[in-house]
């Protein structure tokens, strides 16, 4: 598979700097607002800033928790 070149340019905030491709959620994985403002698609790469990257790491992070404590509940109740 053949890398994508990086442009310098955040694909969130479009902000001119220090990038890293990132792999993205996929669509089915994607939850509220967070769905609208980073729509991804499978099998691909965002190029973000490390400000965005945070945010995108822990949005993801927050649902996966809110997902694992949820089903832990269904399972105990």
């Amino acid at each position: 598979m053949v890398e994508r070149e990086k442009t310098g340019r955040c694909s969130v905030c479009k902000k001119v700097t220090a990038t890293n491709l990132y792999h993205e959620t996929p669509d089915y994985q994607a939850r509220d607002g967070f769905k609208d403002k980073y729509r991804m698609s499978a099998g691909r790469k965002k190029e973000l800033c490390r400000t965005c990257f945070d945010q995108v790491l822990a949005k993801e992070q927050l649902n996966y928790w809110k997902e694992h404590i949820a089903e832990e509940q269904r399972r105990t109740a």
